[in-house]
């Protein structure tokens, strides 16, 4: 993240690959519930198991001092997230990666930054190769772009990342070694373009060598919801891209909670109880939008510390993704996630949803609203909208859970509903539907 502030964004609404998948198959159908006719659509749901593999966090590991270590890896593993994205070298950064990577079996995303000792035709054998298990993305220099005083053999932004990220492809696509294993796993690493602080410079930078996107799309301070201005950024960074429809990769993106209007590099942080609400809600927004895997900046304890505060302690945001995962986790493999015929009717203005399901054939109906959840002043917000649920299929139970602030304990159990009233909050609802 660079200590210079980000712009504000205009936000636009687009239409993401998982909207897509869950409106290609709508049948309109009815059911009679009492004398009324109810209007149904037919959704196809996704993979529950394709959600959580989007989620992942920005860990700060390589600049944490031992104390600071001890903690991130006390905490890291109990949230349930299964990618990392942080940048470094060296033995003794290397070592804390292998060690995380097998008390917690995460994958790393990896920064490469010249700043780091690393050059173009060095990157595998420096970077990559002593972590190569753990290792399955590689990103090119971070946000170079209002960093006027850093040079790459003698070049600034914007020729300095182009070349540095020309020879960097280079060297990891065109990788050899005696062991025929480890050369196609070095080939087989994706490459993220250069992260730009600001989506406008993508102009600037130009089309690069790269296999995926790299967002930095963060929404801004108090007054932000978590979706603003994430189309543009998507729009922007596909302008590098030689393949525009390449997958996008959020290496960083959230709030924070320094509630002073100069503070999170001037943007403003928001309350801890508002980014729990939105930290879900950023990992669904670009889920929405088809984006591969995206990062929440970021797991530490420093400043911009979204999970965890300066004594080591868990901020609402640690819980809430971690139920949210437990409610939702499934085991890995490939199935065909079934169609469900449901409406929703009532004020459905500003309501959002996804439709998972796991391999068991239970069904994950997710709904929030789009709404801020915290005002100017920092006090929070808390908005319900009341709706109804209907359901044209035979459902033999049903469980509403609210794992933001409720963990794992379902809030109602339902027996062979037809229609079930809902409360929708400014964070996900959960519906499980057997």
């Amino acid at each position: 993240m660079s200590r210079l502030q980000k712009g504000m964004i205009l936000m636009t609404i687009g239409v993401g690959l998982a909207i897509v998948l869950q409106l290609s198959d709508q049948v309109i159908g009815t059911f009679n519930s009492g004398s009324a006719a109810v209007q149904t659509t037919l959704v196809r749901a996704v993979s529950a198991n394709d959600l959580i593999e989007t989620m992942g966090v920005a860990v700060k590991v390589h600049y944490a001092s031992d104390q600071d270590y001890a903690v991130i890896k006390s905490k890291l593993g109990g949230l349930g997230i299964r990618y990392l994205r942080d940048g470094g070298s060296g033995e003794s950064y290397y070592r804390r990666v292998r060690e995380l990577s097998q008390s917690g079996g995460f994958k790393w995303t990896m920064v490469i930054d010249p700043r780091d000792g690393f050059t173009g035709e060095n990157v595998a054998e420096k970077g990559i190769v002593p972590i190569l298990p753990h290792v399955i993305a590689v990103e090119g220099p971070n946000e170079w772009d209002v960093q006027s005083n850093l040079t790459y053999k003698n070049q600034r932004f914007p020729i300095a990342t182009r070349n540095f990220q020309s020879e960097m492809y280079r060297t990891i696509k065109n990788y050899r070694h005696p062991d025929a294993a480890i050369q196609s796993q070095v080939r087989a690493i994706r490459v993220l373009t250069p992260s730009l602080a600001f989506h406008q410079n993508a102009e600037k930078q130009g089309i690069v060598d790269a296999d995926m996107g790299n967002l930095h799309s963060y929404p801004g301070g108090t007054m932000a919801l978590p979706d603003r201005g994430l189309d543009d950024n998507v729009r922007s960074i596909r302008r590098l891209l030689k393949l525009t429809r390449s997958p996008m990769v959020a290496t960083e993106t959230g709030y924070c909670n320094d509630l002073n209007p100069q503070g999170c590099t001037n943007q403003g942080g928001v309350t801890e109880r508002s980014a729990a609400k939105y930290a879900t809600r950023l990992y669904l927004e670009y889920f929405l939008r088809g984006v591969y895997r995206t990062h929440l900046y970021n797991f530490s304890l420093d400043e911009w510390s979204l999970f965890l505060r300066r004594d080591g302690s868990v901020k609402p945001a640690y819980n809430a993704v971690r139920d949210f995962i437990q409610v939702l986790k499934d085991s890995s493999g490939t199935f065909s996630p079934k169609a469900l015929r449901y409406s929703l009717s009532g004020n459905t203005q500003d309501v959002k949803s996804v439709l998972l399901q796991k391999r068991d054939g239970t069904f994950y109906l997710l709904l929030w609203l789009n709404v801020l959840s915290v005002k100017s002043d920092y006090k929070d917000l808390e908005t319900v909208r009341s709706l109804t649920l209907n359901l044209s299929d035979r459902i033999s139970q049903a469980k509403l859970y609210l794992p933001t602030f409720n963990g794992m304990t379902p809030q109602k159990i339902y027996r062979n509903p037809r229609s079930i009233s809902l409360s929708v909050p400014d964070h996900p609802l959960i519906v499980e539907l057997r």
